[in-house]
């Protein structure tokens, strides 16, 4: 009868090219610590059709990948909805007045600084109402305003941890 020995592997010798692909690859951390969803999120946005998921991760010019990972997408989409805050602010109506005064205070404060707006409700729901208007006529088709307010506690509250 023949025995197999198992041999524990030892350290991978050590190549520079395995280094430059280390940083350009770093391993993987839990998916994106500071724009955790809670569970409440999680429920509420999966159920999100996949197609409508998707179309939104490629309007904000997000890579999809092959294989979807719905948890990593949807933390994904709250970073890069935080990111188009800073860069264009985001679209807001009247309908999310309720929504915006459920945040907390802290946060409310994060997500107007990362749109570039006033801390005042008010303002801050004008200069959205201006956002939302310029969506209407150049992209009429868009997810963002339509999703976003599922993803509003998510983003203000990631909005808040890098300010």
């Amino acid at each position: 009868m023949e025995q197999t020995v198992m041999h524990s592997p030892g350290p991978e010798p050590r190549h520079p090219q395995g280094e430059a692909e280390a940083r350009l690859n770093p391993p993987r951390k839990a998916p994106m610590a500071d724009a955790a969803l809670t569970t409440e999120e999680l429920a509420l946005l999966r159920n999100i059709p996949e197609g409508d998921l998707v179309e939104l991760a490629a309007e904000l010019d997000m890579a999809v990948p092959e294989v979807i990972v719905v948890g990593e997408l949807l933390e994904k989409v709250v970073v890069a909805l935080t990111q188009l805050a800073r860069r264009e602010g985001l679209p807001f109506s009247a309908y999310d007045k309720a929504d915006l005064e459920a945040l907390p205070p802290e946060h409310f404060r994060a997500l107007a600084s990362a749109c570039g707006s006033s801390t005042e409700l008010r303002r801050f729901l004008k200069a959205g109402q201006k956002v939302y208007k310029t969506y209407t006529k150049t992209r009429p088709k868009s997810q963002i305003p339509l999703l976003l307010p599922m993803f509003l506690p998510a983003v203000a509250r990631h909005a808040s941890t890098t300010e």
